[in-house]
């Protein structure tokens, strides 16, 4: 199973745009901060140093994002003598159908979670119908999740991760907003 490639150039085209703005970004930074000097103020050095803090933190994001999307569509899935391989241009994983904790299909997504591995793999499958039912068969028993079972799944792996990503964004931003009062006093 592989994303068609429809889906992998779409996905490659929206990288190259994130990075190219990213790249724009930058440079029009760069250039105003070449022809800013902040001399001895230190409010504007200190400004100068959360705007490249914040423009540095914003780009990696970014380019994480573009990073995933072209990862996802690159996923493929191939089943030989009873043995699964899951490979993208940066991972790749073999082994056998019993390390396969779970599996569901979501928006035409087929999402697999692996023993002893934090990562999900993602093949996209919308098309593939036959494919998803014979993977399906393959499976160990319970390691298929839909409805409620997903649902719960869903809440009891996400939710926890979401919580420390919002809670760790919020100290963020108190501690910029700390630093910025504390320079304009």
């Amino acid at each position: 199973m592989a994303a068609p490639a429809r889906t992998r150039q779409t996905a490659l085209i929206i990288a190259i745009v994130l990075a190219t703005l990213e790249i724009g970004l930058f440079a029009s930074a760069w250039r105003l901060g070449a022809l800013l000097d902040p001399g001895n103020d230190r409010r504007a050095a200190l400004g100068f140093i959360v705007l490249g803090t914040a423009l540095t933190l914003q780009a990696m994001v970014i380019v994480g994002v573009a990073w995933t999307l072209v990862a996802w569509s690159r996923t493929t899935l191939t089943v030989d003598d009873g043995n699964l391989a899951l490979e993208h241009p940066w991972r790749e994983w073999r082994g056998g159908w019993h390390e396969v904790r779970s599996a569901w299909v979501q928006r035409g997504w087929l999402t697999i979670e692996i023993e002893d591995q934090w990562r999900r793999w993602y093949v996209h499958a919308g098309t593939q119908p036959d494919a998803i039912d014979r993977f399906r068969d393959l499976l160990p028993p319970g390691a298929w999740l839909e409805g409620a079972d997903l649902r719960r799944h869903l809440v009891r792996t996400m939710l926890p991760l979401l919580l420390v990503g919002v809670g760790a964004g919020g100290l963020m931003l108190l501690s910029v907003f700390a630093l910025i009062n504390r320079a304009l006093r």
